[in-house]
């Protein structure tokens, strides 16, 4: 499907979209998408789009971050916290906040492989992989909080 946007903020709206529908899929152990996700995907991109739905801060995901900060966010190694940094999702260097929404607690490994490369840029061309569900609901809120 060549699906066209009118902005980008039509465009995140959608990628959101997906995200629901995805977790609706994994919660009810979908193993493909059937009618009910795209269903619920349509639904929600109409109701973004209308003003309907507001796409939600960090909050629950923040608060997740700091009660289960054993492992790292972006390659899922668990280890002790005394051995997790933090890392800024969107890097400072390219105008990342240094607040709770932009970071994230990350192994030594991964921050120093990810340096000041964009979240994407990264996972795709060294990781060669999508990142994980958490990660892509702080970058897709965090890329539409900034810009604006």
């Amino acid at each position: 499907m060549n699906k066209t946007f009118q902005n980008f903020g039509e465009y995140l709206y959608y990628a959101y979209a997906n995200l629901q529908m995805l977790h609706y899929a994994l919660k009810d152990g979908k193993p493909k998408y059937d009618r009910m996700c795209y269903m619920i995907r349509a639904k929600a991109f109409k109701a973004y789009k209308e003003g309907l739905w507001n796409i939600h801060d960090l909050f629950e995901f923040n608060i997740t971050k700091i009660k289960e900060n054993n492992y790292c966010w972006y390659c899922g190694k668990e280890m002790e916290p005394s051995k997790l940094t933090k890392d800024h999702v969107f890097p400072r260097s390219k105008g990342g906040a240094n607040d709770l929404d932009n970071i994230i607690m990350v192994c030594k490994e991964c921050n120093s492989s990810k340096g000041k490369l964009d979240l994407f840029e990264w996972y795709f061309t060294i990781r060669k992989e999508w990142p994980p569900i958490n990660v892509l609901v702080h970058y897709l809120y965090y890329t539409r909080i900034s810009s604006y």
